[in-house]
């Protein structure tokens, strides 16, 4: 199904479907600002299977430079909170986590001029030690068994086949994403047991983060900027009040300590809809946050809510085709063309029945 899918978007991208999409956006959606996001950029190999490499995200910039205009997250907020999007066909480029592989990515930005936020988890930086999942993910790869009993429940997870490595690793990184920080790093060090793997082996210098020197860099070029993202990559909802209070207040301190940088950006660790509460919004307002992202796919218009933007990924699994069509507004087209046909079909019905001899008229009475 997948695979007919996408040979349906190619034809429809070589046939014209590209100019035809922008006029439609054009035409039934108001202006509005796309928010794409990336954690990773990832060297290019036969290893890279669907992964945002180098490659991709160059090809990808080079789109958006061409047929966008890319602004600042800053720039992005200020016309919303204005009410007024100054013209179509903006985006905003941003980064979750803080991966030191952003570094080549905002290289290539540098090349093409366009501006970049990067959100930070503050307590992997400069640690020299990855981010827990990715601790999880390099485990299951390292792993000499061919099963696991998970350390919670009764589930045997298989782990003969690469496929099924994947699988398990992904099962057991989403239900320890919704754990408080200390039950959490307990359950990696039973899942490290478990997989009979040691963490230093889990080591690659691959998954390292960014150093503050490199952020303090990065800061003075003056095209990127940096925003909080907590400092465990806590689900703010998955903690108390008091320790997402600690998470932002912390994550906010070392940005302004460790890297000279005053945030006013945010983005919520997994950040999707329940990742949060309405209470730190007001946590992030009183912090002197203007803005924070969640990963709930669609755009942003005038009187978006400036503390639940929407952002949607690079698509780094799908051909440049796919990617162009999604931001020329294919998505957003069909889900208009969804909700009108219905209201069309309401006002049409009536007129057919009247024109079949029926007691109908035009509004609905006879």
């Amino acid at each position: 199904m997948r695979g007919a899918k996408l040979l349906l978007a190619t034809a429809f991208y070589w046939l014209g479907g590209l100019w035809l999409v922008r006029l439609l956006n054009r035409i039934l959606t108001p202006p509005a600002i796309r928010i794409l996001y990336a954690h990773r950029v990832h060297p290019d190999g036969p290893e890279a299977g669907d992964l945002l490499t180098v490659s991709k995200f160059e090809e990808r910039v080079r789109h958006l430079v061409r047929r966008y205009r890319v602004i600042s997250m800053a720039d992005a907020a200020s016309q919303m909170e204005r009410g007024a999007i100054a013209r179509r066909n903006q985006v905003v480029v941003t980064f979750d986590d803080g991966f030191a592989d952003n570094l080549e990515a905002c290289r290539i930005l540098r090349q093409y001029g366009v501006p970049a936020t990067i959100y930070v988890a503050t307590g992997a930086t400069d640690s020299r030690e990855p981010l827990w999942f990715v601790v999880v993910h390099r485990a299951f790869e390292r792993t000499a068994r061919t099963h696991v009993p998970l350390p919670w429940g009764d589930a045997v997870l298989p782990l003969e086949t690469k496929g099924h490595r994947r699988i398990a690793a992904a099962t057991v990184i989403a239900a320890m994403k919704k754990m408080p920080a200390e039950e959490r790093a307990r359950c990696v060090r039973e899942v490290l047991a478990a997989l009979d793997v040691d963490p230093p082996s889990v080591a690659d210098p691959r998954d390292r983060m960014l150093y503050w020197s490199e952020i303090r860099d990065l800061a003075a070029y003056g095209l990127f900027t940096f925003g909080a993202h907590t400092v465990t990559h806590q689900i703010l909802s998955a903690t108390s009040a008091e320790s997402a209070a600690r998470e932002i207040e912390r994550s906010t301190a070392d940005l302004l300590r460790l890297g000279g940088i005053r945030p006013t950006t945010f983005a919520y660790p997994n950040g999707k809809a329940g990742d949060y509460l309405p209470h730190h919004k007001s946590l992030l307002r009183g912090f002197g946050y203007v803005s924070a992202c969640t990963t709930e796919p669609g755009m942003n218009g005038a009187g978006s809510d400036l503390f639940a933007l929407r952002r949607e990924p690079f698509y780094e699994g799908k051909p440049l085709r796919a990617f162009a069509l999604r931001m020329a507004g294919m998505n957003e087209i069909l889900d208009r063309l969804r909700r009108m046909l219905p209201r069309l079909a309401r006002r049409a019905t009536p007129v057919s029945r009247a024109r079949r001899g029926g007691r109908a008229t035009l509004g609905g009475r006879p």
